[in-house]
């Protein structure tokens, strides 16, 4: 008997380490996932705004409007929950990591803009680097993996951005992909934590 939960202990102390939970606390992993949820229903409202052929550029900002405010959210929750200092370098470390990002991918935007060059191509070139970017940080640590699929679908939509007829039809295929690369984030640490739950009994 001692053997066996001795086993247990050992696979269950694995799965941790590979999800991240020896730095995320379960609630934190919860939190995490609500915030991929809202971030996928982002993307899904701004599929839904460009196909009613409302205004392009309101339906971009309040998207990303929307992201911004999921973030400050989530950080707010981390701070308010009084988390591990692991759960503190990791949000410390996220918010870092995007900031440089998103400055990065602005300011090349806004100097290819004013070098003349296309804005259907930055614009496409600009959500490559970002699924790119985002890769970085997947594969900066093991608990950070599962970024990788959100990773994934906005470098597919980047390369496929191209072949839009127009920016309303690239706004929509960027929301389904912000949508899908979120929603199956969030389906992959339900998927952890309920393996680790059962686990743990």
């Amino acid at each position: 008997m001692n053997e066996e939960l001795a086993r247990l202990d050992r696979d269950l102390k694995a799965v941790e380490q590979a999800i991240g939970l020896d730095v995320w606390a379960p609630p934190d992993i919860r939190r995490g996932m609500m915030g991929c949820v809202a971030g996928g229903g982002a993307g899904l409202f701004l599929a839904l705004w460009s196909l009613g052929g409302r205004s392009e550029l309101l339906g971009l900002v309040l998207f990303v409007a929307a992201l911004g405010a999921v973030l400050i959210l989530k950080d707010c929750g981390y701070r308010r929950s009084a988390p591990s200092a692991g759960t503190r370098r990791e949000v410390n470390f996220y918010n870092r990591f995007y900031v440089v990002g998103g400055s990065v991918i602005g300011l090349y935007f806004i100097c290819g803009q004013k070098m003349g060059m296309e804005t259907s191509f930055l614009f496409t070139s600009s959500v490559v680097m970002a699924g790119l970017w985002y890769v970085l940080f997947g594969l900066s640590s093991w608990s950070r993996w599962i970024s990788l699929a959100g990773a994934a679908t906005l470098i597919v939509c980047g390369f496929v951005l191209p072949m839009a007829t127009s920016f309303a039809q690239m706004l929509i295929w960027l929301g389904v992909a912000g949508c899908v690369g979120c929603w199956l984030e969030a389906a992959l640490l339900f998927i952890c934590l309920h393996r680790v739950s059962h686990a743990a009994h």
